[in-house]
């Protein structure tokens, strides 16, 4: 006779379509904050823009963002994302399309705001642009 078994994440998966009011279930929300970075004048290495925020409890789930080639050469240029302590918390020296968050970065959840940071290595073109968005899923209150 066959046997019945639970997967490892059964229990959860009914908490979170009967009991409502689990803190540590989301319902599925998302949130997309959208990153839209134009560089305006001459810039250097280490340059800094804040492109998003994280209110505390936040979770950062995705991250999809493209540079376009932003130095006089391919590769020339590279971005990093963190939060304001770490440069590169959530993306390590990338360039193209970038659509995977570092491990550290993976559902990442601040206790308080912190914003997110873009830092650029090397020596963008002016008029280059950066863009793309991040996927949060929101805290609950």
């Amino acid at each position: 006779m066959a046997t019945a078994r639970s997967a490892a994440n059964y229990a959860s998966a009914y908490d979170n379509l009967y009991l409502q009011n689990r803190p540590d279930q989301f319902k599925g929300k998302v949130e997309i904050r959208v990153i839209d970075v134009v560089i305006v004048s001459a810039a250097a290495t280490g340059d800094t823009y804040k492109v998003a925020k994280l209110r505390a409890y936040e979770r950062l789930v995705g991250v999809n963002i493209v540079t376009n080639t932003l130095g006089a050469s391919a590769g020339s240029c590279t971005i990093k994302l963190g939060d304001g302590t770490t440069d590169n918390l959530f993306v390590t020296a990338a360039t193209g399309i970038i659509d995977v968050l570092n491990a550290t970065g993976q559902g990442y959840t601040p206790t308080a705001d912190v914003d997110v940071v873009l830092t650029i290595t090397g020596t963008p073109v002016v008029g280059k642009t950066i863009k793309g968005y991040l996927l949060i899923v929101p805290a609950r209150v």
